[in-house]
């Protein structure tokens, strides 16, 4: 939220809160010194009050005041320390255009009266609160917000209102995470065309994705749906959201059905599509390949995904952390076009699957990675080649184990001389002795195991 507004911390440390009023009304508080008191009030809005000259608390005001004037045009307590309940009063201030109540520990439900603030414009926060009950429909008097619309970190139970699809004029910032609410995601939100950014329902106990929020085609940040009940399919709609750049999460949910094709249209995303812990099956839609600005971060582990890795996945020039694909059933062999992938510094993973075949020899090309190449568990076998010495600035999590690998440990290994921890070709079929170059790994602090091989 912006710091800046009528109501904000003073300038000097002992005026802990000024706030102005329309036509340039009296500001009013009362000061406290070490050794006198020094009273000022031209209105009956007691609030802050200093304890010494250097340590300051907050001392009759530890609520909201229910006889803000009723010229009062904002509201603005973030962080305070504030208890209590919302009062109903501030319903009688239909002035406001910006109310800001985030970071205390506010209790109760929100009041149907906040809703006749039917000027609210600039924002609407009362985040990480302790707010509890139904979400007062009246809230959709807001037609005139602009931004923020604020209620995540609280305890509001029930459904969330349709009344909110009337918010229109909402650009940025409409967050509801992190409550207690249940049912589907109203269709009307998908009323809210103008968002251009911060797109979040997380952490409820919603079951259904509309497909009317494919309608929110000028959104470009952060269209957030992670750790709720998700359950329905991933609607092919979402793929008409072609101006995302970052933040498509879908993750830990329950969603059922395949990736659509469609989201291979989001072709301008550069960081975070995840669609990770769900229940999504068949195979991965070559269309993602379409993807070529994404540079960091592609989750679609830990789902039930099948087939072969699509060749088309190498075309993520770009990507420079960060292929999770783990966790599946993905079966045949790993594409050479992965090598492709040469500005990727960590985290290639495809571990806990049922890949065949040969590691390919052009995985020595990703000469950037540092951290995490992982194939373990799988169903690798013949030799590893001799190309994977290239990868010589990998530091850790370097993982072969759990597959059916033949022939010797290449000797090139021996370069690697940068790794800390975790370098792993436990339970394969290797033969002869372990290489002395791995000596030179002498940096090597953590989990260095060939246990269960024939070396």
């Amino acid at each position: 939220m912006p710091s800046s507004g009528p109501c904000t911390h003073a300038t000097q440390r002992p005026l802990a809160l000024a706030c102005s009023f329309k036509n340039n009304e009296t500001r009013s508080f009362v000061e406290l010194g070490a050794t006198s008191v020094r009273a000022r009030r031209t209105k009956s809005f007691l609030l802050y009050a200093a304890v010494s000259t250097t340590t300051w608390t907050r001392a009759a005001a530890d609520r909201i005041p229910t006889n803000l004037p009723s010229s009062t045009t904002s509201i603005k307590y973030e962080d305070k320390n504030l208890e209590g309940t919302i009062p109903t009063e501030l319903g009688l201030l239909t002035d406001v255009t910006g109310f800001d109540v985030n970071k205390n520990s506010l209790t109760g439900p929100m009041p149907t009266e906040v809703g006749k603030m039917h000027k609210m414009k600039k924002w609407f926060d009362a985040h990480s609160n302790s707010l509890s009950g139904t979400l007062p429909t009246e809230l959709g008097n807001f037609v005139k917000l602009t931004s923020y619309f604020g209620l995540q970190s609280n305890k509001i139970s029930g459904t969330v209102p349709s009344e909110l699809g009337r918010l229109v004029a909402m650009t940025s910032h409409f967050r509801v995470g992190w409550n207690s609410f249940t049912g589907t995601i109203p269709t009307e939100l998908g009323e809210l065309v103008n968002m251009r950014s911060n797109f979040n329902t997380m952490s409820n106990s919603i079951v259904d994705i509309p497909s009317e929020l494919g309608r929110l085609t000028k959104l470009q940040m952060e269209f957030n749906l992670q750790w709720m009940s998700l359950q329905s399919t991933i609607p092919t709609e979402l793929g008409n959201l072609l101006q995302m750049t970052s933040l498509f999460v879908l993750s830990e949910n329950s969603l059922t059905g395949t990736i659509p094709s469609e989201l291979g249209q989001l072709v301008h995303i550069r960081s975070v599509i995840e669609v990770q812990g769900n229940a999504l099956t068949n195979s991965l839609p070559t269309q993602l390949g379409q993807m070529t600005d994404l540079a960091y971060w592609i989750g679609f582990q830990e789902n039930s995904m099948t087939g072969k890795i699509p060749t088309e996945l190498g075309n993520f020039r770009k990507l420079s952390s960060g292929m999770g694909l783990f966790e599946n059933s993905l079966t045949g062999s790993i594409p050479t076009q992965l090598g492709g992938l040469r500005k990727l510094t960590r985290d290639l993973s495809y571990r806990s699957n049922r890949l065949s075949k040969a590691i390919p020899s052009e995985m020595g090309y990703l000469r950037k990675l540092t951290s995490g190449f992982d194939f373990y568990v799988n169903e690798l076998s013949h030799a590893l080649p001799t190309e994977l010495g290239g990868l010589s600035k990998m530091l850790e999590h370097f993982y072969f184990s759990y597959n059916m690998i033949t022939s010797t440990i290449p000797t090139e290994f021996g370069k690697a001389t940068e790794m800390t921890a975790h370098l792993s070709f436990k339970h394969n079929a290797f033969s002869g002795d372990i290489p002395t170059e791995i000596g030179n790994l002498d940096k090597m602090n953590t989990v260095l195991s060939f246990s269960f091989t024939s070396v």
